[in-house]
């Protein structure tokens, strides 16, 4: 029986045969290129690239912290201490005399708006039953607000009417830029030794009294308090201050 045969045509390819490896290379360099277009494209956004910004330290600006600026020294008596007509000095310590009005001028100004006064002092004498106050303050000057912390109604030794107490407080000056969550206490210092530090940061002070945080108050409307000069005001009292020292914080 014949047998049907089957053609078989046989493609002949118009390639010469020196150039198939190459095109062979070519077609992988072009798969590669097309998969690594892909892949880069599906990562990258097609809008502009919004840069992350990286976490900055805030720049302490000023002394470092804990440098003493200013420490008074009165072994040569009070020259260069402003008003000082009611004040004196004994045995390299500052004494108010009782007046009604003792004002000093501390003669110097931080250099830094960030500051600590820690000044200790002792009532030594009261010149009447009641009504006697010291303070320390700033003063308000343009923009820039100031601050006042201390005591009023200061009793001298003896019975007291009705239960009643000195009491301590600080203010913005002027008092309408304060703002605070703290009242005023009853705080009576005797005739004791006391430290008191004032911490003033940015727009606001803290109020420290033999260690203890007792009053913080800050302005509604400047971004710093004063840095000086600060004065040291005492009523009806003879007021000893021992040490007085300003501090960067």
């Amino acid at each position: 029986m014949p047998v049907s045969m089957q053609k078989h045509t046989r493609h002949v390819s118009h390639i010469p045969d020196f150039w198939r490896p190459l095109s062979f290379s070519l077609f992988l360099i072009c798969v590669m290129s097309l998969f690594a277009s892909c892949s880069s494209g599906s990562s990258t956004p097609s809008g502009p690239v919004a840069q992350q910004a990286s976490p900055t330290q805030p720049v302490h600006k000023g002394p470092p912290p804990g440098t003493i600026l200013y420490k008074a020294d009165w072994s040569h008596g009070i020259k260069g201490w402003q008003v000082a007509s009611a004040w004196n000095v004994e045995h390299g310590e500052l004494y108010s005399k009782g007046g009604d009005e003792d004002v000093l001028a501390v003669p110097y100004i931080s250099p830094t708006t960030d500051y600590a006064v820690e000044i200790h002092i002792q009532v030594t004498r009261y010149k009447t039953k009641h009504g006697g106050s010291f303070s320390f303050f700033t003063q308000h000057s343009g923009r820039t607000d100031g601050y006042i912390a201390g005591t009023s109604n200061l009793m001298a030794p003896g019975p007291r009417p009705n239960g009643s107490n000195p009491q301590f407080q600080a203010f913005i000056e002027p008092q309408a830029h304060g703002e605070t969550n703290d009242l005023p206490f009853d705080y009576d210092p005797r005739m004791d030794t006391h430290v008191y530090r004032l911490e003033v940061r940015g727009n606001s002070v803290n109020v420290f009294a033999d260690g203890n945080d007792v009053f913080s108050v800050n302005s509604t409307a400047s971004h710093y308090l004063s840095s000086g000069p600060l004065h040291i005001q005492s009523h009806a009292i003879i007021l000893r201050v021992t040490s007085f020292v300003i501090t960067a914080l």
